[in-house]
């Protein structure tokens, strides 16, 4: 019984590192829409002349904030200098996403992203017909 415990007590801390872990590091960035935070969407950034390949994404926090990581989220991004294009899709939010907005091919957000460290900042201007 001693030995069973004594086990349990020296395998407690290895398992509590176990499963699956944030990856943070990322370039990081804000996303509102009309100029007000939205929360749970997933925001994917494909280089502008490929709507074929993501480079990453990222899902915003409720107060819009994103850390972007690499396809299958196997790490975090740091986004290279280029001009991308930007899909929304619901990671939860209950916000009526236009539909030209959730592919890379329809979508018409673009960005230009200087690389470095900096934070992106990602304002959707919708209007009332674009709904």
């Amino acid at each position: 019984m001693r030995s069973c415990l004594l086990l349990l007590f020296c395998l407690l801390p290895a398992m509590a590192g176990c499963g699956p872990q944030p990856i943070a590091g990322g370039t990081s960035g804000q996303f509102c829409v009309n100029g007000e935070f939205l929360g749970d969407v997933e925001l994917s950034l494909y280089p502008a002349d490929s709507s074929e390949t993501r480079a990453g994404f990222g899902v915003t926090t409720d107060d819009g904030w994103f850390q972007l990581v690499q396809e299958g989220a196997n790490g975090r991004l740091l986004l290279p200098a280029g001009r991308f294009r930007v899909t929304v899709n619901s990671a939860g939010t209950e916000w009526p996403i236009p539909a030209d907005y959730t592919k890379p091919e329809t979508t018409p957000l673009e960005i230009e992203w200087t690389g470095g460290i900096g934070s992106l900042n990602i304002d959707l201007a919708v209007h009332a017909a674009d709904d």
